[in-house]
């Protein structure tokens, strides 16, 4: 029997250690084109975060974990920011 709860990442024990990494005026966007987008609202079937920008110090992914300080600015398309 397989056990399905467990999840293999990183198998071969990989650690990355990053002291800084930076991302500028980033984009990330999932649509759902299945249903009707509404444009006026924050909807959770048609996400679109621009504007990203991100400040990540002391990256550590070191088997199923990645740890970081973290500062992080962006706009979704309904205006939340």
């Amino acid at each position: 029997m397989t056990d399905t709860s467990k999840v293999d990442i990183n198998d071969n024990k990989w650690k990355i250690l990053v002291s800084e990494l930076s991302l500028r005026n980033g984009t990330f966007k999932n649509d759902n084109e299945s249903r009707p987008l509404d444009p006026i609202a924050f909807d959770g079937k048609h996400i679109e975060f621009s504007k990203i920008y991100g400040d990540f110090r002391n990256v550590k992914w070191e088997m199923d974990t990645i740890t970081a300080s973290i500062k992080l600015q962006t706009r979704e398309r309904s205006g939340f920011e």
